[in-house]
């Protein structure tokens, strides 16, 4: 048996919930997906929308496999500080952990990842992470581009963005702030700057349209992001936000290149981005700032 944890916003759902797909087909287990952090008090985000907003239907929920009751009683336990694996290990199943990160509460045994194959071991594993790379993505390329197919749009503002977005040269640009602030991990301004800059130098007729959890931030800050490079060429979109905030990953995967914020929204978008010829300006995280 193998547990994807999905956790977090759309675009860490949609990297956690490619790395499963990745999972179920290179094994033989049945593969469940945590949806735990979906329910009870502290519900994160919007919930969990790989069903909400692709219409896939997610048989193996861990949610769907226990009676209500009795996930009833685990949701409690797991905000009284245990968590679901070292629930399901209390109860007397051999279950490890593979894990990319360390915040989590787990007496068992942890193991240690040195190539990919070990990620595929034939035991019971529990797999903590967000995930966040393309190799998952295009290992499982094509299944996921026949399921992750946004609803049609259906409201004038954004049929008016889509068709805007369509008729231009368009390149989305995406900056990234809300908790990221709080967090110091926004990038810096210099990043767009340069990264409008390169692409001036290669797409003569290039309109750019500014996507944001911040828009009126970056309205404020126009300057320091490198806008005035760019003038009577750019747009701000505003105005999809909470359960409709995924339509802005729908209208960024529309643009015909795209600058990426450190963010797995507009990570996610770039790779559902099926013109051929995009291109794609990526922030170098271990400079941040840099291209």
């Amino acid at each position: 048996m193998k547990i994807v944890l999905m956790n977090g916003g759309l675009g860490n759902q949609l990297f956690q919930y490619a790395f499963y797909r990745y999972i179920e087909k290179h094994t033989n287990d049945i593969c469940y997906i945590d949806d735990s952090a979906f329910y009870g008090k502290n519900v994160e985000h919007n919930g969990f929308e790989i069903e909400k907003i692709f219409g896939i239907k997610c048989d193996y929920l861990l949610s769907r496999f226990f009676d209500k009751e009795i996930w009833d009683v685990m949701i409690a336990q797991k905000e009284a500080g245990i968590s679901i694996p070292q629930q399901m290990l209390n109860n007397g199943l051999d279950i490890a952990i593979i894990a990319e990160m360390s915040d989590f509460n787990f007496d068992g045994e942890v193991l240690k990842v040195e190539k990919i194959n070990d990620l595929l071991i034939e035991r019971n594993i529990y797999y903590h992470g967000y995930w966040i790379t393309n190799s998952w993505f295009l290992e499982v390329k094509d299944e996921l581009l026949h399921e992750l197919i946004f609803p049609a749009i259906i409201d004038n503002e954004n049929k008016i963005k889509l068709n805007y977005i369509l008729e231009k040269n368009s390149i989305a640009l995406h900056v990234r702030r809300g908790d990221f602030v709080n967090l110091k991990r926004t990038l810096e301004n210099n990043y767009y700057v340069e990264a409008i800059k390169a692409l001036e130098n290669k797409i003569l007729d290039g309109f750019y349209f500014i996507f944001s959890d911040d828009i009126n931030w970056c309205m404020e800050h126009q300057k320091e992001l490198g806008l005035e490079q760019i003038k009577d060429k750019y747009v701000f979109f505003q105005g999809n936000t909470g359960e409709k905030a995924y339509v802005d990953m729908q209208l960024m995967a529309n643009c015909k290149h795209m600058i990426l914020a450190n963010s797995s929204f507009s990570s996610f978008a770039s790779l559902l981005n099926r013109n051929d010829d995009k291109i794609i300006v990526i922030p170098d995280m271990k400079n941040r700032g840099s291209i």
